[in-house]
């Protein structure tokens, strides 16, 4: 039985079902909270040697291309009657297979 995507979404709402969309995040391990507090601490610290260190850093966002597929997750969605709002590991997570990309460049 095929039946159209208006079908479809009149019937999810008539069950009171709305749509959400997933929001990537990363997950840290207790671990790297100290990594991290080093790491700010590091900047911290160069920044009062050197007044303007943070203003020579060009901030990029990181990337990751997955091998087996590319992850699109705008046409991805939950349905459900409140919004879940939780965190859900995926096949972005540390361990996939891939190429990370990314870059801070120092001035």
């Amino acid at each position: 039985m095929t039946s159209s995507k208006s079908t479809e979404h009149r019937l999810l709402r008539s069950e009171r079902l709305y749509q959400f969309r997933y929001t990537i995040v990363q997950g840290l391990k207790p671990d790297e909270c100290q990594k991290r507090l080093a790491s700010c601490e590091w900047l911290l610290q160069q920044q009062n040697t050197d007044n303007g260190f943070i203003a020579h850093i060009l901030w990029t966002k990181e990337a990751f291309f997955p091998r087996n597929r590319v992850f699109n997750h705008h046409n991805s969605h939950i349905w459900s009657q409140v919004n879940p709002a939780e965190e859900t590991s995926g096949t972005l997570g540390r361990h996939t297979r891939g190429s990370p990309a990314w870059t801070i460049s120092v001035a």
